[in-house]
């Protein structure tokens, strides 16, 4: 069930001023039956010029009256709400990428603990042009298989420059 703020607080204010809702609408210029659905909640989106109107049969602020039908006063200026709001957005976003950083700087401890060379191949391999367009996990892979190559490649240079060795 939807709350009816507008109409439960019009018809306290009249009651309180003493008006009956003959004398209300006629005061506020509106049809007798307007104000009654207005009271009712039965209107679910009057126009700006009825909650002027109602505002100024009842001497209550507008900003208060188009709050309680769940909008903003066309007179109210909320340029100001806007920037607050982009600000603690931008705020909220640099502390978000500062925490991501943080994330990604122990991830790359953790993913190259004890190992400097797969470091330092993920790095050539990340501003590689051959690579832009992978994740950070495909151009690990590609950094691990080239490590497994160099090691290989090491290990069989070793063993010929040992073989060779021993034949002289």
């Amino acid at each position: 069930m939807q709350e009816n703020l507008l109409g439960e607080f019009i018809r306290e204010k009249r009651q309180e001023l003493g008006f009956t809702v003959r004398d209300i609408a006629e005061k506020a210029e509106i049809s007798f039956s307007q104000w009654s659905k207005l009271e009712r909640g039965l209107v679910k989106d009057p126009t700006d010029e009825t909650l002027e109107k109602v505002s100024y049969a009842i001497n209550v602020d507008k900003e208060s009256i188009f709050a309680l039908a769940g909008r903003i006063s066309p007179e109210v200026d909320i340029s100001d709400y806007i920037q607050q709001e982009k600000s603690q957005f931008y705020y909220d976003l640099s502390k978000l990428l500062d925490s991501s950083v943080k994330v990604l700087e122990e991830s790359r401890k953790y993913m190259f603990k004890a190992a400097p060379l797969l470091e330092q191949l993920f790095d050539v391999v990340a501003v590689a042009d051959e690579t832009k367009d992978l994740n950070d996990s495909e151009k690990l892979f590609i950094a691990r298989e080239i490590e497994s190559a160099f090691k290989l490649s090491v290990k069989r240079l070793k063993a010929r420059r040992d073989k060779q060795n021993e034949t002289d």
